[in-house]
């Protein structure tokens, strides 16, 4: 999902961009007011036939900018729906570490019974006790630290998402910003 959010806001800001190029293009004192004379009232207007040629231009970028417009939009709607697929992503992730935890809590509590069984062996049976601690307790310990780094990948999977799903909220703001105040 981190991946298409991505590609999403990457053609988001394309569009944006291509809004505000177009809208630039358009704006009066910017543009080349230089025409050719389209109606016979603005030829008698000094500066008319420049005046009719930057309306005959905003007409020509009308349909590029109602399909800029349309295209923020498909891309507002992409990027909430990113929004609702992280949402269930974080639910599920969340889960996850929940019983990442608990297999950790649970690990910690046999690696302390095995302490306790290591420690009762080693004044009976010394050479059992070290059988049970380099075969048992070792894999008891590597498990845990594994499960532990797991559990700190998945917090880091989990804060990135929030942050992708906080940069698709701002996205969506400025996309709506951007088509109310400059169109």
């Amino acid at each position: 999902s981190g991946k298409s959010a991505v590609g999403v806001q990457a053609k988001t800001a394309k569009t944006l961009n291509e809004l505000r190029v177009t809208v630039v293009e358009l704006t009066p004192n910017r543009a080349d007011l230089e025409g050719k004379p389209v109606r016979k009232i603005l030829g008698f207007i000094p500066g008319g036939n420049k005046i009719q040629a930057y309306f005959d231009r905003y007409k020509t970028a009308q349909t590029q900018l109602d399909d800029i417009t349309k295209a923020l939009a498909a891309s507002q709607d992409e990027l909430r729906k990113d929004n609702a697929a992280i949402e269930q992503e974080r639910a599920n992730l969340w889960k996850l570490m929940g019983d990442l935890r608990e297999y950790v809590v649970l690990l910690a509590a046999l690696d302390d019974g095995l302490d306790r069984r290591v420690a009762e062996l080693e004044i009976s049976n010394p050479e059992q006790a070290g059988a049970l601690r380099s075969d048992v307790q070792f894999n008891v310990r590597q498990r845990r630290q594994d499960l532990l780094t797991q559990l700190a990948v998945a917090a880091q999977g989990y804060l990135a998402m929030d942050m992708v799903k906080q940069n698709n909220v701002e996205l969506i703001k400025g996309v709506e910003r951007a088509k109310t105040t400059t169109v």
